[in-house]
């Protein structure tokens, strides 16, 4: 909880974010969690795959290194906890 707290401030439950999304004058037309694969598969792994690329790219920079461990330690927390919190799609169309 700590780490999102500090990364994603405005993580919070699925019913919370739709609210969010009408108090904003939309109204919820659907939502959907994204599977695993879609993290794993379509995202971590092209990302890992291209991170000693960018980092070369950038000259090996303390800044580049420092957005690839942060990417790393996401990767490893849901890695570690992805049981415990996922990814969802939002769908809203605006009211009026």
């Amino acid at each position: 909880r700590n780490y999102w707290d500090n990364a994603y401030a405005e993580m919070a439950p699925a019913a919370t974010k739709q609210e969010q999304l009408e108090k904003a004058g939309y109204e919820s037309v659907g939502y959907f969690p994204l599977p695993e694969s879609c993290w794993t598969d379509e995202y971590f792994a092209p990302l890992e795959q291209g991170f000693s690329g960018f980092v070369k790219r950038h000259g090996g920079s303390e800044a580049a290194q420092a957005v690839v461990a942060e990417h790393r330690e996401e990767m490893g927390m849901y890695k570690q906890y992805g049981k415990y919190f996922g990814y969802g799609c939002y769908v809203g169309r605006k009211v009026g």
